[in-house]
Order: structure tokens, then sequence, then C-alpha cells
């Protein structure tokens, strides 16, 4: 066998996706609901191999209505991340950054009220 050069632990790592951290509050949604109103994260193309980007939107199945939130873009070496959110852009230099955003935008009083006006299509 030929010898490799690949380092011997380049399979582990520990590092935190901001797609992990996003799917991980996107889960969260439904059950605080009771399942009126989700989120999902989608990928979105960047037009650039070496960026990723995703849509985080807030989903009403019963009205069969979908509310993008923001927006996240990011290099293949995950920091910065750069938020587009209410037409304002965000850079956000780690992961404990990213977080702190990301618990303000998602605990703020406009995201309240838009998460309670879904919920109250959806019961009509």
């Amino acid at each position: 066998m030929a010898e490799s050069y690949w380092p011997e632990n380049i399979g582990e790592s520990t590092i935190v996706t901001p797609l992990s951290i996003l799917k991980e509050q996107a889960a969260a949604l439904g059950p605080a609901t009771k399942g009126l109103v989700t989120a999902e994260v989608q990928p979105t193309p960047t037009g650039n191999s070496e960026y990723l980007a995703y849509v985080f939107s807030l989903l009403s199945p019963t009205v069969n209505y979908r509310y993008q939130m923001f927006t996240v873009t990011h290099p293949i070496s995950l920091y910065p991340v750069r938020v587009n959110y209410n037409n304002t852009g965000y850079s956000l230099s780690d992961e404990s950054h990213f977080r702190d955003w990301l618990k303000g935008t998602l605990s703020s009083d406009q995201t309240r009220k838009i998460v309670a006006a879904l919920i109250a299509q959806a019961r009509l």
C-alpha cells in the first residue's frame, strides 16, 4: 500500500457549523408551537464555490405560507458569517457572535409578533 500523506486525525472534528446551529434552532420551533409554525433551513446558491448560503424560513403548514426571515452566507472555512436580515447585513466573526446574534433575533419582539400572527392564521 502506498504511503498516506493525510494526517491521522483528519476525520476528527469538534467544529460546530453555522448550518448545524440553524438546524438545531429550526427543529426547536415546531414543538414550541405545537406544529402550527415550523422553521426550515434550505441551502441557496451563491454563484461562488468558496461560499455556502442558507435561507432560514418560518412555515405555517396549515395556511401553506412561508416567511423568509434571513439568509446566512459563509466561506467554506465557516467564519466570518454574513447575515442578511431586514435588509441589513451583519458580519459575525465566530460561533459565539453568531449564536448571540441568532438568540437575539429569534427571541426578539419582531419575531414573536410574526410567529403569533402565523399561529393566529393557522387557527382560523
